[in-house]
């Protein structure tokens, strides 16, 4: 079945609830925090979404976060301008260099300590913009051994669906399509490209948990045609597609997030992810005792 065509008993997903996000700081990289918040906690499985940027950068500046611990999450860094450097303590000290276009790809498993670092792409300083999404693991896999890869930008397929319409299958699929990305919890990711006042509709599984962010210029999302500003996402209600149409006076670029639930107890402190109080006190444990590795300062 084509993807873009929809089926007549397709129900068109609403938004039900937006999310503006707040700025934070995480080391010396500052952020905008989109969830969880005390306004918006995202939806299953997507336990975390940041926007980098978009920020003009110096040629001697390089913020970044410092090593810190992460369990239980597939943590993906795509990267929309500029670059950035990943490390993870898997016993060779692995790392990666993700630019534009690139992911970054960090299954944590039972604990991983991390690090990136913002780097300057020329000596003008360059540009940031990308994203960093967490993905909730199935509780059967968080004894996993964790894992560090670079999904590079020419391995991603794109669908052009007209000359103001394309999308870039970053996970899961898009009809029969397949995305390089494959998380351990079943989810799509797709970076969708509209031209001025493009309209793009797909067709998604139901039951799902659909997330927009509109990671560059501002959308109108839904039958409804709600506006999403620039940076800004917005959860959808059940149904079988998504429209998006493009708002403003230029291009569009959207992350559109599909989440089959976990349904699994989730409990949060910092970086770690667990079930309970007491799992998150155990995964502080295993990082204090070293236990998930080590990883020298910069």
């Amino acid at each position: 079945m084509n993807p873009f065509s929809l089926p007549r008993a397709a129900q068109p997903c609403d938004v039900v609830s937006l999310g503006e996000g707040i700025a934070a700081t995480e080391g010396t990289l500052p952020l905008r925090r989109l969830f969880p918040t005390p306004q918006f906690d995202g939806a299953d499985p997507f336990a975390l979404l940041d926007v980098w940027g978009p920020v003009s950068l110096m040629p001697d500046e390089a913020p970044g976060v410092e090593p810190h611990p992460h369990c239980h999450v597939e943590v993906l860094t795509l990267v929309r301008e500029g670059a950035v450097h990943q490390r993870a303590s898997l016993g060779s000290q692995s790392s990666i260099t993700v630019g534009p276009g690139d992911a970054g790809w960090l299954r944590a498993g039972a604990g991983v300590v991390h690090d990136e670092v913002v780097l300057a792409t020329d000596n003008t300083g360059g540009r940031l913009h990308a994203a960093q999404l967490w993905v909730s693991m199935p509780k059967r896999s968080w004894r996993d051994e964790p894992e560090l890869q670079k999904v590079r930008a020419e391995t991603v397929p794109v669908v052009t669906v007209d000359e103001d319409v394309r999308v870039r299958v970053l996970a899961g699929f898009l009809g029969d399509v397949a995305g390089p990305i494959q998380t351990l919890a079943e989810v799509d990711i797709y970076h969708v490209f509209l031209a001025k006042g493009a309209r793009w509709q797909g067709t998604i599984s139901g039951g799902r948990n659909p997330l927009v962010l509109a990671w560059h210029g501002e959308l109108y999302l839904g039958a409804k045609s709600r506006p999403l500003g620039a940076g800004h996402v917005a959860r959808l209600g059940d149904g079988t597609s998504i429209e998006l149409v493009a708002g403003g006076d230029g291009p569009v670029e959207a992350l559109v997030m599909v989440g089959r639930a976990l349904h699994q107890p989730v409990a949060r402190y910092g970086p770690f992810i667990a079930d309970s109080a007491d799992g998150i006190r155990a995964a502080m444990a295993r990082f204090q005792r070293g236990r998930m590795g080590t990883l020298n300062r910069r």
